[in-house]
């Protein structure tokens, strides 16, 4: 069973193989680290089983938050076969349209790159449906994605959030 791993920004699939697939103490060390509150800044931690290592997968991100993530993923081993962000927005002086840096960052490195305007429409979730991805990962995009997109058959999804959530919410 493959895994992806991403902490601190580096996908590091080797290291991390052992631990998970073979070490249950370190397993539930590690489980228990996570547990132990936020992780410092700019340090994000993915544990997805069952993920190919040259997986081909769709990211979903926004802010500058989720460029380290993205970068992570595009030097690695996986395949990203599309991008998606927000749309270009007005802001600063003159209210001039800006592209988010996910957008920049993806053009800077040839990353097929969209921002629709609705990701609730069936073309859009047929367009992603249709990339076939492996899985797609999800870093601060700024919407809460359809029910639709999240139930559709054969697609994975992994959320990366900012901070660890709270072991019981309620």
């Amino acid at each position: 069973m493959d895994l992806l791993v991403v902490v601190d920004g580096v996908t590091d699939y080797d290291a991390w193989r052992k631990v998970f697939d073979e070490d249950e103490a370190e397993r539930a060390k590690f489980a228990a680290s996570m547990e132990a509150g936020p992780l410092d800044n700019n340090k994000v931690a993915i544990v997805a089983y069952g993920v190919d290592m040259e997986a081909m997968g769709a990211f979903m991100g926004t802010p500058e938050f989720a460029v380290p993530i993205l970068d992570s993923i595009n030097k690695s081993k996986h395949n990203i076969l599309s991008v998606y962000t927000q749309p270009p927005k007005k802001r600063d002086r003159g209210l001039k349209l800006r592209v988010s840096p996910i957008h920049e960052y993806s053009e800077a490195t040839k990353l097929a790159v969209w921002h629709p305007d609705n990701l609730d429409s069936e073309d859009e979730i047929k367009k992603i449906t249709e990339l076939n991805p492996d899985v797609i990962v999800v870093a601060a995009y700024g919407k809460i994605l359809p029910s639709k997109l999240l139930k559709t058959k054969d697609l994975r999804f992994i959320n990366v959030h900012a901070s660890l959530l709270p072991k019981w919410r309620g």
